[in-house]
């Protein structure tokens, strides 16, 4: 990359910049930010402006104090053309690697990436232009695996999940990049033995291939989770790896990339997933989230979603429902620590379903803890509070019943004890039944996060919701309320009925009444 006046005139042309110094600039500015460069050199490829969550993504790649990464990624991301094409291009370029590995589920898929790569590396104009033709030269290697050497020194070896990787050096130089891209496939996942044969693979073929008296190495792996004890998930939670989870939206659907998807698109692709009974794939396809099938006590054809609306609620009478705040409080506000969550449930005593209108999570004081809990009563009519109250009576009782006195309410006030543990399976296993009869429906507009947790079972990420929906069963208990038949609600005509049927003597009733003139 020697540059003059005279030669750079049709780059500087093309390029739109005014003199050398700029290309230089251009140049450095290409070296620095893999998200720059992949607009720059590929721009039919990377053609959608960068979201967020790819030039955090991008971030990473430019770390190279960042020796061991794992990256889950959604479909659909453009994850393979970033770290496929415009990474390595750019290693190899400006020769920051001199041996890369890249690595796939099988040897095919890595070969053909690679392949990809070198064609772009001799075919595209800009590269020619700025770094001449960099001839890559084919061979195979001692075990007949493909493998190819571009003119100025670098190195590249395709190879598929547990092939011969370890031993192979060139001109001394052990592998100092390795790019894993879904290594992993939806059939062998769910083996058992598949899992163990290769994570025993990974960490003694491919993590030992690199020089570790050395700092000069990466081994960048990324794919979407496939089952929760994947290769992938395990190095997620690996202290030793830095890890980060890239979702397309957030707990209630909204979107992360809304330039590729909208709010409404991510909730409608969400609920075409509910619709074909799948939505654990679209958790882990879109959110990387793993759902446990084998001791799943949520399964997702549990969930009866309804829409929540004036309209849905005028077709019950009054005395058939009772509505319930719930609150399980956390005992801190501590970064690390518990959520308090307060959840709105609708019973139906006369046909023995529960409605999930609201769930509230955050790390609430205790003012607007309870100020919360009032809103919400208020929000939705409710006329029970159920405070959950193991080891917070006093900090919590008065406090509600003094801002009852002060909003000039009145509520029936459940003390909820649970008899089980404080939080986890023995506490809202409880709930399974009612889950498998498709009594309990969902607000589908805030469950979303509740119905994640459910399907997580028993080792969810979170318990704040399942705790708080789960205290429906003790506040029911120690409210003495029960499910089942109850007399049909009475209507003012039916009052006004039983009153014609009243025979009574009008000489006895006058001076009765004579008491009230």
């Amino acid at each position: 990359m020697n540059f003059n006046e005279e030669t750079a005139g049709p780059v500087l042309d093309a390029l739109g910049l005014g003199n050398v110094r700029e290309l230089y600039e251009y140049l450095a500015t290409c070296h620095a930010d893999t998200a720059f460069f992949a607009k720059a050199f590929f721009p039919e490829v990377f053609h959608r402006p960068w979201s967020k969550l790819h030039l955090g993504l991008c971030n990473i790649l430019d770390d190279d104090s960042l020796q061991k990464v794992a990256i889950a990624a959604p479909r659909g991301f453009g994850k393979t053309s970033l770290f496929n094409l415009a990474f390595p291009a750019k290693r190899i370029l400006f020769q920051d690697s001199r041996h890369i590995i890249p690595v796939s589920a099988t040897a095919d898929a890595a070969v053909e990436q690679a392949d990809d790569l070198k064609d772009e590396l001799v075919t595209n104009p800009l590269i020619r232009t700025l770094f001449g033709d960099l001839k890559a030269q084919e061979r195979k290697d001692p075990f007949g695996q493909k493998e190819w050497v571009t003119s100025n020194g670098v190195k590249v070896r395709p190879r598929g999940a547990q092939q011969q990787i370890r031993g192979r050096k060139y001109r001394s130089q052990r592998p100092d990049l390795f790019i894993v891209d879904d290594l992993e496939d939806d059939e062998a996942v769910e083996s058992s033995d598949q899992r163990k044969k290769l994570a025993k693979w990974f960490f003694s073929a491919l993590v030992n291939s690199v020089d570790r008296g050395s700092h000069n190495w990466r081994i960048i792996v990324i794919g979407t989770i496939l089952h929760e004890d994947s290769l992938l998930n395990n190095l997620l939670q690996d202290p030793s790896w830095y890890s980060v989870r890239f979702e397309l939206c957030d707990d209630a659907y909204k979107s992360n990339w809304p330039e590729y998807m909208s709010d409404e698109q991510v909730a409608a692709l969400a609920n075409e997933y509910r619709q074909s009974g799948l939505l654990r794939l679209f958790y882990m396809e879109h959110r990387n989230i793993p759902i446990a099938l084998e001791d799943q006590g949520f399964k997702e054809e549990y969930f009866q979603p309804y829409k929540e609306s004036p309209d849905f609620w005028a077709e019950y009478r009054p005395a058939e429902l009772e509505t319930v705040v719930l609150s399980d409080p956390a005992k801190t506000m501590e970064e690390g620590s518990c959520n308090t969550a307060l959840a709105v449930i609708t019973v139906n005593r006369r046909t023995e379903e529960l409605y999930i209108r609201d769930i509230v999570s955050d790390k609430f004081d205790p003012h607007s803890h309870i100020n919360e809990m009032f809103d919400l009563a208020e929000r939705y009519n409710a006329m029970v509070l159920a405070p959950e109250v193991t080891g917070l009576n006093e900090y919590l009782m008065w406090p509600i019943r003094n801002e009852m006195i002060r909003r000039k309410s009145h509520y029936h006030i459940v003390e909820v004890k649970p008899r089980e543990a404080k939080r986890g399976p023995r506490r809202s296993g409880g709930l399974i039944p009612l889950y498998r009869n498709k009594k309990i429906y969902h607000n589908e507009a805030v469950c979303g996060k509740l119905e994640k947790c459910l399907m997580q079972w028993p080792r969810p990420e979170s318990w704040d919701e399942i705790d708080a929906v789960s205290s429906i069963i003790f506040a029911l208990e120690d409210g003495k309320r029960f499910l089942g038949p109850i007399d049909d609600a009475e209507t003012p005509e039916d009052i006004e009925k039983e009153y014609e049927e009243i025979e009574y003597d009008e000489d006895e009733l006058e001076p009765l009444l004579g008491t009230f003139i």
